[in-house]
């Protein structure tokens, strides 16, 4: 009986683990996204704070009950970037790509999202859609999660890269920035759009 107890709970923890390992790529997937989706609205907090006129085309909603609770114009001015955020927030993936493509002029957006020739996000929404409203349970694989991570890292890269050389958004980690021009003063429009 000692002989065969070892073996099977060896089997049983193997098979546990395998078990898990397709729930725990799919948390991961979804965490990732949820982390992509925080930078984009850090991304369009930034811009609305450095660049006020984007703000322009929004229709906010304020009262007056707003202004008495704001003590100076720059907590109102704080008031409307954080219901403009709120408001992206709750966008779809592609809306949150279209505002950010029509209203932040940020250089080459397009190209950034482009993964070897295709639509990356577009597959990666799909499945965290699935995931999250329980549409089904797609196969993450690992070479797929390491694919959506390393996706996610190159936008976050090239958004803060581009948004320091071309707009003067100054962007960390510090070693970073200090080796990359940094347009001076910040415009919205980069040179290149006209």
């Amino acid at each position: 009986m000692h002989d065969i107890m070892p073996g099977e709970v060896v089997k049983r923890v193997t098979d546990d683990i395998s078990k898990g390992l397709p729930l725990l790529r799919r948390q991961l997937l979804e965490t990732s996204y949820s982390i992509f989706e925080r930078f984009l609205c850090h991304v369009l907090r930034v811009y609305l704070h450095t660049f006020r006129e984007v703000l322009k085309e929004s229709n906010p909603s304020f009262t007056f009950r707003d202004i008495a609770d704001s003590p100076d114009s720059e907590s109102i001015f704080g008031v409307i970037v954080e219901r403009e955020i709120d408001k992206f927030r709750w966008l779809s993936l592609k809306d949150k790509k279209r505002y950010m493509g029509k209203r932040l002029h940020i250089y080459d957006w397009e190209n950034i999202w482009i993964h070897e020739g295709g639509a990356l996000w577009e597959d990666i929404d799909k499945k965290r859609k699935a995931i999250v409203h329980d549409e089904g349970v797609p196969d993450i694989s690992f070479n797929y999660l390491l694919t959506v991570i390393n996706y996610f890292q190159r936008i976050f890269l090239l958004v803060a890269t581009y948004g320091q050389v071309f707009q003067g958004i100054p962007f960390e980690p510090e070693a970073m920035s200090s080796i990359c021009k940094k347009k001076t003063p910040p415009t919205l429009k980069p040179p290149l759009e006209g």
